[in-house]
């Protein structure tokens, strides 16, 4: 179990590094890892896994409850069910409380 964290933690601290050195090249993604011998998704990855904006969703991800106040209905509703099954049917035709 500490291998394993400890492997996770140095293989954060490698990607650091890349990333770091990808920032600084100026060159593109694909291009830092074509001359890096590196598969681009993984770069993606790693600059998303570790950037400030991993740590905490933005704004727009956060989910935003509101209140709705809807005044009740007095009315009876007044509706046809109809249910088909091959060759049978049955309709329920009534008026239903709320």
């Amino acid at each position: 179990m500490i291998c394993i964290i400890s492997c996770r933690l140095n293989q954060s601290k490698e990607w650091e590094a890349h990333n770091q050195d990808f920032k600084e090249s100026g060159l593109s993604k694909a291009a830092w890892c074509q001359k890096q011998n590196l598969p681009v998704h993984r770069l993606y990855y790693w600059l998303k896994k570790l950037s400030p904006q991993a740590d905490s969703p933005t704004e727009s991800k956060r989910t935003k409850w509101v209140s709705v106040n809807i005044p009740p209905i007095e009315e009876k509703i007044h509706t046809t069910i109809r249910i088909h099954f091959k060759e049978a049917t049955i309709e329920i035709d009534a008026p239903f409380p709320q």
